[in-house]
């Protein structure tokens, strides 16, 4: 049911938010490797700037209204609600990369690292050419690195994570 909910009634809403221009994007991931212990699923909101990001949906039911006329408001978001549990969420920011055109795998790798400077100059500076001269191989499709800004603690075991965008697993 989740997916199916998440499918129906969220994509085109989240659609309509990034032809408003109220978000850059919408994406649905399944975890297909790996742990599952946090969760099975990932939906991300990318956002232009601060602003866009501290969006407070007080259009939410206007969105919906005109995505899902014959639908009534109230009772998707019961679904919703009923469908899934949200067990964390995080708030990361984009600090370089390569922008992928398209991919159908992403391969998330957390890092914990104490000097955030020589960390992001060491990875921009020797990691970005080399995923660089992948996706100009056609080996990958693009690559990002990521600093995370909320929540943030010691118990996390990361603050940063960068994202490897592929069109297969070989």
């Amino acid at each position: 049911d989740y997916v199916d909910i998440e499918a129906q009634i969220w994509k085109p809403m989240h659609q309509e938010m990034v032809d408003r221009g109220s978000k850059a994007s919408w994406s649905f991931y399944g975890v297909r490797f790996g742990s599952r212990v946090e969760c099975d699923y990932y939906t991300v909101n990318i956002f232009y700037g601060a602003e866009a990001a501290e969006n407070d949906l007080s259009d939410l039911a206007e969105i919906f209204a005109k995505v899902h006329p014959d639908k009534d408001f109230g009772e998707a978001m019961a679904k919703t609600m009923a469908s899934r549990e949200m067990v964390s969420s995080q708030l990361w920011t984009q600090v370089g990369g390569i922008a992928p055109e398209s991919f159908k795998y992403v391969y998330v790798n957390r890092m914990s690292a104490d000097n955030w400077g020589e960390y992001i100059d060491f990875e921009m500076d020797v990691f970005l050419p080399v995923h660089q001269s992948l996706v100009d191989d056609g080996k990958m499709n693009g690559w990002h690195l990521y600093q995370l800004v909320s929540p943030y603690g010691t118990s996390f075991g990361y603050n940063f994570a960068t994202a490897d965008f592929v069109d297969n697993l070989s």
